[in-house]
């Protein structure tokens, strides 16, 4: 044997052996063997090095073989590999905190003697390298390897089983449990030590007990039949022994002092905390430690405030019952370790393993979840060569690079030194959860401060060494000059990740950078799209904030299931910060910084976002890495198979991180709504029966002092508030072989508890919430699948990612509107390393072409060029059988390979070639073709290779990947038209059905589409679907006459005789969705008025007080809102239903009267009382079955409150319709919360957006609306708006400028956006008309004294005291708005233009002829102003201007807009929107992107 390999060998024997084998070997002379070892030659422990590792696998072989040997006999190492009952375990008290396997003694202590203090800290980060001379010895001894006899064979596994004893089968085997135990008959075995009282006896009396280490590995079913056994044989007090060491025994690793030393290199910049934060610090984490404690392992003490003996007296008693608290750092969780030993491993993996530091930079990487690491705990260092930074020479900050003047200085100094303020909104925390990102940042230059004197007196006396020390320490160095800062994202995870603390504890650096990322990426792909012509939703497909990366994300998810069929699990896991087991870092971070827990975003948010992809993808899903090493092939993944099968499970699964923001729930618990990051996983199983899913899921609390940390976890996290949708039963849970799932032991108390089903061995580890469903074929999975439910607000792909609106108004839309928090903003910041999106294989997207198409895209020239497909083969499944060049993708291939191997094997063993031996040759023939073929490019397929080989048929690769079924190796995410869109089935001909060449398709039925109409000719090809199939065969048959034939409503029923002779119009898709969703409550309404029965009314005011819900057309203005309103009034009023139509202003009720004489039209105040006490109005809504309520955006929260309550006292009978739209006017009151802010909007209202332009004829009025709707022009779009448009230029008008535009537009209407301007307007306008015409007034007459700028502040608001009207004078055809609601029959109501026709001085009266063509008679009218006393006046004022809240919801012919102030919110979209082309309106003023701010 190799003598470096044997000193390596020995180093993994348990110490008491090392030190027997020494004294047997060298006697008594050596007393110390690691001093001995440190003499000779010292192996490298890089795990990398191959040829160390070959000498080690040969000196493992010589151990098995019983080469070494000890006063207790052969060392039979494949004994303690197999688990079996006779494995030598060690059970001293150290050996209850070791792993179960050996590990070499500390590096640290055996190279005492390597050198001075300063190499013994560099060899405890680095490992030790090998002499060159030695290195070079061993690789000659492993060249000679091949000529050395190799060593004996490993010894036979013992056969023979436990005999069963009478009516009691053995069932203590620890590695297949519940089968009988091995036993070694030439040791004079008969039964296992649980079998019989004779072997128990002979184990327990052994030098090495082995009775506790082997109860420990035993299922706990098993291990209570064997401690039943011990008390039956020796009594209760034997049997209380061993469990009580089975309970004390721990398999959880020591923790490595290695992390203590590498977290000391990561230091802050900032000074220490003073004694007061230490305090404050000290105090946030005492209560974090007592919540999670409370939470898991005492429930009964929360809500208790005691005195700290009380807590220690808690904790005292927590012990007793649960054991040690495996801690690491004084401010961890404080819980205990998991009794499950894969457990334990796995939270070992989490707080040590998860992550690694680069032993150069020092920068911290995530570590992928590996097989090993459920064995032992990962190295916390890494070399170079697999440090992501310092192999791509990418910057990682060091507190080298910081000039040490600027270090330790506190946060006032900081603050003193900056040269900006910086604004980031207000700081809104969510409730019991992290801050939110309120608006966007904004800088503004620093006044002046003068710095602490600290940092003068830290610099030396001498001013001149001391300018040389500082500027020398400025400057950069090398290192960073050279290396790479990165982009923007990657570059500041990069620097949170460094050795300097501080990145990731600063919120206003992560603000900065996070709006700085937004900011960029906005304006680079707002450009690219308008570059190219492409759609900016397209363009930011890659963006986790934006909908179409999540759209793409469900058309993925929509292929993986039509590969894999219906997914059988959907899993939801759920952490909570207080109980989440940090890594080592995140705690030292927390520590430095002084933040408890929920305060550290940045680095809490990275740890969970890893930790919980990593147990998805690899312990549950047992997802392969990259490279085909066996250690790092799970085998033993929670989802896999027994350990007695060999059969794939996990066909796919995908894992989606998203946000508890609150919204879709009911926030009853106080963890929801907090923004931390959550997981929700699909998996697509086969095999179930074999996986033993119900041994592994759980839907019952566990009992409480068999299991009491488990115990405490479901009692805790998995009681659900309403229901576990879990059918009750008694018995064990058993797998379905009919329905393929499994039915969970959930008892009666289980029942009412609504306890959720979760996985055991996982529940420990997380410490959190979970949640397993199966799906039945709907529910919640299926709906997860087949349905996208938007992650954002519909508002981010239709109002803020504008087209028509600049890069600047854009990216500021929104970062002003979008509100995410920290965990958000970090993830984003972090995509690239922890994708919010996580599946099996890669992904394709693309948008579908048509048949026809001109320009070909690449991967539909692929599919017509390739070669290697059947002509059978559509272009779906060959997206998903190739690669980007069109060739057959690699994992077929690799999938092909497998195949040969296997049908070689089978062709060996029908030659009868010993299994093992032609598993092995056929594995090699392949491996050795690969490696031919990649020397020589010209060899033979591989079915020709192996038919010469071994005569054994094989289908070529091609044949193969025509024939291979799918897995989800390669998602299509296939963009198309809806269905409801003829193109959508042109699309679907290209993907599903089989051409060479696309224009085939159209060829092939070329006349068939010439038979039908336009609109269904895809429709037509395809025969897709049933619906309108008829009238498609109708057409191809010649029965229906295609000139003819006309877009109609057929579906709309007929009204009255009158009515139904009048043509129908044909409704937009929105109008006709709109008007199909009111019919059923309309119907149920006007049964209710017809009832004749009590029971008849019951029943229907039942089923309207559970599904009616108020209906909201929300769109902008033309888009057929209020023409669907007043056409459905009409449909309803003819069969007899009851109406009330009601808007914000007395103006548009007067416009509303004319079309519906026969129904209420009223205002709001008016129709609604809101004038009145609420319980004068409740009674309100019982007189009618239809409601309307237009302009709803004038509506506040309040009033809308108010419309809930007299709808509840009305049974929710009345159909209630909502009209508006929330981009234009916001309410009077700016105080006031709009309507849909609300609590009652979301659960009252179902909005229907209406998208089609009816009113808007002009393309070029369209585009304007469509940009000042959501976004502020830029420089560029403004001059657009008004090239062409401008009435006068100057800041204020003057006479001339009005003469000039009355002549030109002489019924223009001037808007304005405030009293004070559109009284200016007026009065220079009576001027042009009149006075300078030298025409006669009338009279004049005080008019309403809202028109007098006297009576207001600077700020818009009424000045105190006594309020005066406007004296004016009348002339004949003067033009008047009325100003109060005084008979709305006749249309006297504010808002009603008029012109004077006649004025009496000596009656006081004042005559007009209104718009509608009726004669008024105006008088004085005295109005009481509550703190202003009475006000007697004309309620009139001049008609030339008025300002833009007045003339919302009305149609003009022309209209000038004046925007004498920035910052209007919506002026300027809702005056050019009551025009109809884009000639109608005019813009005067001086303006700039400013004047133009949309609502919100």
């Amino acid at each position: 044997m190799p003598e470096a390999a044997r000193e390596q060998a020995l180093r993994r024997l348990p110490k008491e052996i090392h030190e027997e084998y020494f004294a047997a070997e060298f006697g008594a002379q050596v007393k110390d063997p690691d001093a001995f070892a440190a003499e000779g030659s010292v192996l490298s422990m890089d795990s990398d090095d191959n040829e160390e590792m070959a000498l080690l696998a040969e000196a493992e072989i010589e151990l098995d073989a019983g080469e070494l040997h000890h006063s207790g006999g052969p060392i039979d190492q494949q004994d303690m590999d197999e688990g079996d009952l006779n494995a030598m375990e060690n059970e001293s008290e150290a050996g209850d905190h070791e792993l179960p396997m050996f590990e070499p003694e500390p590096f640290e202590d055996w190279v005492e003697e390597a050198g001075s203090e300063e190499a013994q800290e560099e060899l405890a980060v680095q490992p030790k390298k090998r002499p060159a001379s030695q290195k070079a010895s061993a690789k000659s001894k492993a060249k000679g390897r091949a000529a050395q006899k190799k060593p004996a064979a490993r010894k036979p596994r013992p056969n023979e089983l436990c005999p069963d004893m009478p009516s009691k089968p053995c069932t203590f085997s620890t590695t297949r449990f519940g089968t009988a135990a091995r036993i070694h008959p030439e040791r004079g075995e008969k039964h296992c030590m649980f079998c019989s009282v004779e072997a128990f006896e002979k184990a327990y009396a052994s030098d090495r007990p082995k009775v506790v280490p082997t109860l420990r590995k035993l299922p706990e079913e098993d291990r209570l039949k064997a401690l039943t056994n011990i008390e039956n044989w020796q009594g209760p007090e034997m049997a209380q022994e061993m469990k009580s060491k089975v309970a004390k025994a721990k398999a959880t690793p020591k923790p490595k002092e290695e992390w203590k030393q590498l977290l000391e290199v990561r230091k802050p910049l900032k000074a220490p905390m003073e004694e007061e934060e230490q305090i404050e610090y000290e105090q946030a984490v005492r209560k974090d430690r007592q919540r999670a404690r409370r939470k898991v392992m005492c429930p009964e003490h929360k809500g208790k405030h005691g005195t700290r003996k009380q807590e220690e007296k808690e904790i005292a008693e927590v012990r007793a019952r649960f054991g040690e608290i495996a801690d690491l750092a004084t401010n961890d969780c404080g819980l205990p370790a998991p009794q499950d030993p894969t457990a334990r491993m796995l939270e070992a993996w989490r707080k040590q393993g998860s992550w690694v530091m680069c032993n150069k930079c020092h920068s911290l990487q995530p570590q992928n979840l590996e097989p090993m690491d459920l064995k032992r705990v990962k190295k916390a260092t890494m070399t170079p060569k697999k440090c992501t930074a310092c192999r791509h020479e990418e910057y990682v900050p060091a507190l080298e690079d910081v000039p040490p003047v600027l270090r330790n200085l506190a946060p006032e100094v900081l603050q003193a030194l900056r040269l900006l303020d910086i604004n980031t909104g207000p700081a809104v925390r969510a409730d019991y959860g992290y801050r939110v990102h309120m608006s966007m940042i904004s800088f503004a230059w620093a006044k002046k401060r003068k710095a602490k004197r600290q940092i003068v007196d830290s610099e030396e006396e001498d001013d001149e060494g001391s300018t040389e020390t500082s500027n020398e320490s400025s400057r950069p160095s090398p290192d960073i000059q050279q290396s790479k800062m990165g982009r923007i994202k990657r570059g500041f995870i990069r620097k949170v990740l460094s050795p300097v603390i501080g990145y990731g504890t600063d919120y206003e650096l992560l603000h900065f950078v996070y709006d700085l990322s937004m900011w960029t990426t906005v304006g680079t792909k707002k450009n690219i799209a308008r570059q190219f012509e492409v759609p900016l939703r397209v363009v930011l497909a890659g963006c986790p904030w934006a909908p179409q990366y999540w759209h793409i994300r469900h058309l993925a998810v929509i292929d993986m299931q039509r590969q894999c069929g219906n997914a059988t699990l959907f899993r939801t896991r759920a952490p909570y910060e207080t109980t989440f087991p940090y890594h080592e870092w995140v705690m030292h971070e927390q520590r430095v910084a002084g933040r408890a827990r929920m305060h550290l975003a940045g680095a809490e948010t990275l740890h969970q976002a890893h930790v919980l992809l990593e147990l998805d993808k690899a312990f549950i899903a047992g997802a392969r890495g990259k490279t085909a090493r066996a250690d790092r092939t799970w085998k033993d993944h929670l989802l896999g198979p027994a350990k007695d099968k060999d059969v794939q499970t996990v066909i796919s699964r995908v894992t989606r991180l998203e946000f508890q923001d609150g919204k879709r729930k009911k926030a009853t618990r106080t963890y929801h709504g907090r923004g931390t990051t959550h997981s929700h996983s699909l998996d697509f199983l086969q095999n179930i029966k074999d996986i033993g899913l119900e041994s592994k899921i759980s839907a019952h609390v566990p009992n409480k002092e068999r299991h009491p940390l488990l115990h405490g976890l479901v009692m805790d996290s998995q009681l659900d508030r309403t229901s576990s949708k879990i059918p009750i039963r008694k018995q064990k849970s058993k797998f379905d072989e009919k329905t393929q799932k499994v039915l969970l032991k959930h008892t009666s108390k289980d029942h009412e508890r609504h306890v959720r089903a979760y996985f055991p061995q996982t529940m420990e580890v997380t410490k959190c919430h979970e949640d397993i469903q199966q799906p039945d074929g709907n529910g919640a999975v299926l709906r997860y699948v087949a349905t996208y439910s938007l992650k954002f607000s519909d508002s981010m792909d239709k109002e803020w990612l504008n087209e028509q609106a600049s890069d600047y108004s854009v990216a500021r839309r929104i970062l002003f509107s979008y509100h995410p928090l920290e965990p958000e903003m970090w993830l984003t910041l972090a995509q690239e390393r922890f994708p919010q999106v996580d599946y099996k294989g890669s992904l394709v997207e693309f948008f579908v072409p048509l048949p026809d198409t001109e320009n070909k895209p690449k991967l539909l020239k692929n599919y017509e060029d390739a070669t290697w497909r059947s002509d059978d083969m559509p272009f779906i499944q060959f997206l998903r059988k190739s690669n980007q060049a069109g060739e057959i993708m690699r994992h077929i291939k690799e999938k092909h390979f497998q195949y040969a191997a296997k049908m070689v094997e089978q062709a060996m063993i029908d030659a009868e070639v010993p299994p093992k031996e032609a598993a092995k040759q056929s594995t090699d023939l392949i491996k050795h073709y690969k490696r031919q073929l990649k020397a020589d490019a010209s060899l033979g397929t591989l079915a020709e290779f192996v038919e010469g080989e071994w005569d054994v048929w094989l289908p070529e690769v091609e044949e193969y990947a025509n024939s291979y079924k799918p897995q989800a190796e390669k998602l299509v995410a296939a963009s198309m038209y809806s269905m409801l869109n003829d193109r959508y089935f042109g699309q679907w001909l290209v993907l599903h059905k089989p051409f060479r060449e696309v224009e085939d398709l159209t060829k092939a039925f070329a006349g068939v589409a010439a038979q039908v109409p336009p609109h269904y000719r895809y429709f037509a090809m395809a025969l897709h679907v049933r619906a309108q199939r008829s009238l498609v065969w109708s057409c191809l048959n010649g029965e229906v006459d295609l000139d003819g034939m006309v877009e109609a409503d057929s579906s709309c029923e007929e009204w009255e005789d009158e009515q139904a002779e009048q043509p129908k119009i044909s409704l937009t898709a929105s109008q006709k969705k709109f008007r199909e969703a009111m019919k059923e409550p309309m119907q149920r309404a006007l049964k209710v008025a017809n009832a004749t029965s009590d029971d008849e009314i019951e029943e229907l005011t039942v089923e309207a007080q559970n599904s009616n819900k108020m209906l909201f057309a929300n769109g902008g203005p033309g888009t057929g809102k209020t023409f669907v309103l007043h056409d459905q009034i009409k449909r309803w009023e003819a069969r007899g239903a009851r109406a009330l139509f009601v808007v914000p202003t007395g103006q548009l009720a007067a416009e509303m009267k004319p079309q519906h004489p026969n129904i209420d039209v009223d205002t709001y105040h008016g129709g609604l009382f809101f004038h009145k006490d609420l319980s004068e109005a409740l009674g309100v809504m019982t007189q009618y079955d239809l409601i309307i309520l237009d302009e709803v955006s004038m509506l506040t929260a309040e009033q809308f409150e108010r419309v809930i309550a007299m709808w509840a006292a009305a049974d929710k009978l009345p159909c209630i319709l909502l009209a508006g739209d929330f981009w234009q006017m916001p309410v009077v009151d700016k105080n006031a919360r709009r309507c849909d802010e609300s609590p009652s909007w979301r659960s009252n209202v179902r909005t229907i957006t209406f998208r089609e332009q009816v009113r808007c004829k002009d393309p070029e009025l369209q585009k304007t609306l469509s940009l000042l709707r959501t976004a502020i022009p830029g420089k560029r779009e403004l001059k657009k708006i008004l090239r062409g448009h401008r009435a006068w230029t100057s800041h204020a008008p003057e006479a001339w400028d009005i003469l000039c535009l009355l002549r030109n537009q002489p019924r223009t209407t001037i808007v304005t956006c405030t009293r004070k301007a559109s009284g200016l307007v007026n009065e220079l306008a009576i001027q042009v008309l009149f006075e300078d015409r030298h025409k006669k007034p009338l009279g004049e007459i005080p008019m309403d004294f809202d028109t007098n700028p006297d009576n207001y502040l600077a700020d818009g608001s009424l000045k105190k005291g006594k309020l005066h009207p406007k004296m004016t004078q009348v002339y004949q055809g003067e033009r008047l708005f009325l100003t109060k609601n005084l008979d709305k029959e006749n249309g006297f109501v504010n808002g009603m233009s008029a012109i004077v026709h006649d004025y009496d001085p000596r009656s006081q009266c004042l005559s007009v002829i209104t718009k509608m063509g009726k004669m008024l008679a105006v008088h004085f009218y005295t109005e009481e102003v509550q703190g202003h006393g009475n006000v007697t006046c004309f309620p009139v004022r001049l008609g030339y201007a008025t300002t833009i809240q007045k003339i919302q919801g009305a149609t003009v012919p022309h209209i000038t807009l004046w925007l004498d102030r920035p910052g209007c919110r919506a002026a300027a979209y809702v005056a050019l929107s009551r025009v109809e082309r884009a000639a109608h309106y005019l813009i005067a003023g001086k303006v700039r992107p400013a004047h133009f701010a949309p609502a919100q």
